[in-house]
C-alpha cells in the first residue's frame, strides 16, 4: 500500500513515469486532500478495538490446503473464529 503520493508536476519525471498507478492508489492525495481510503483507515483506527494475542492454531501443510480449498479455508477460518470464542468466553 503506498502511503504516499507525489505532485502531478512529477508524474512524466523518472522514476514516477514508470509508476503511474502509484499516485491514484496513495491514501492521499498531493494537494493534502485525504482519499476515502484514508478516511475509512482512520475512522477503524479512532475505534480503538481489543485485540487479542495470537494464539496457537492449528498448522496445514500447504499442498494439502491448495489440494483442498475451498474447504481447507472454511476449515480454518472455523478453527479461528472457535479459538476467539472460547477466549472470549473465559475473559468473562
Amino acid at each position: 500500500m503506498v502511503l504516499a503520493d507525489y505532485a502531478d508536476a512529477l508524474r512524466d519525471e523518472p522514476p514516477f513515469d514508470r509508476a503511474p498507478t502509484s499516485s491514484a492508489s496513495a491514501s492521499s492525495a498531493a494537494t493534502a486532500a485525504r482519499k476515502p481510503v484514508a478516511a475509512a483507515l482512520a475512522d477503524f483506527a479512532r475505534q480503538q478495538r481489543t485485540v487479542l494475542t495470537p494464539r496457537d492454531m492449528p498448522l496445514i501443510a500447504e499442498g494439502y490446503y491448495y489440494r483442498t480449498l475451498p474447504q481447507s479455508t472454511l476449515t480454518l477460518y472455523d478453527a479461528f473464529t472457535g479459538s476467539v470464542e472460547e477466549r472470549r468466553a473465559g475473559a468473562r
